[in-house]
């Protein structure tokens, strides 16, 4: 009995993770489009947009507080900055395996080029959870916290500011005065 469940879950994510448009696409772009294939685009575009929602979901999951916002958001990217970093060295190196300039030179500078902006894209998706990330906790902040809570601690931040900072804020005004004149 726990044997199939745990197979089912196990054809469920296989067929989560790798779905059958995806082989059929690899297939395709392999015997007609071998130059495309070698980025692996189809697939990083699948697992960034996968990853990218995600992302966003777990999100709007957390519950986030007003004074642990810088926190969660710095903590988070870094994170997801490592993971990412992870992807990329991962995705050079089988990109190492299948170098065809090694064995047959470049064949066309505009085939370089469209290589070029490929490998761009490539590496933008990989690096668009980050992104995500961010502008996620800039939505949920938004939605969550209401206006009245930031203005009163805006005018808190500023009071405490005034008092603070009174006296360099009068120096650097009176020594920017001394430098125009």
């Amino acid at each position: 009995m726990i044997k199939k469940v745990i197979e089912k879950i196990q054809k469920w994510l296989f067929k989560i993770l790798l779905p059958e448009f995806l082989d059929k696409i690899n297939h395709s772009w392999l015997l007609e489009r071998p130059r495309l294939w070698l980025l692996r685009l189809h697939y990083i575009t699948y697992y960034a947009l996968v990853v990218n929602v995600i992302i966003f979901f777990i999100v709007f999951i957390f519950p986030i507080k007003l004074y642990h916002l810088s926190s969660f958001l710095i903590g988070g990217i870094v994170i997801i900055a490592i993971c990412e970093l992870i992807a990329l060295i991962y995705w050079l190196y089988k990109q190492s395996s299948y170098n065809i300039e090694k064995q047959y030179g470049n064949l066309c500078k505009s085939k370089g080029f469209l290589e070029l902006f490929g490998y761009s894209v490539c590496i933008m998706l990989i690096a668009s959870a980050t992104l995500v990330f961010y502008l996620s906790v800039a939505l949920k902040s938004a939605i969550v916290i209401p206006q009245t809570d930031l203005s009163i601690d805006l005018l808190i931040l500023n009071s405490i500011s005034r008092n603070f900072n009174k006296n360099s804020i009068y120096i650097d005004i009176e020594g920017a005065k001394d430098f125009a004149t």
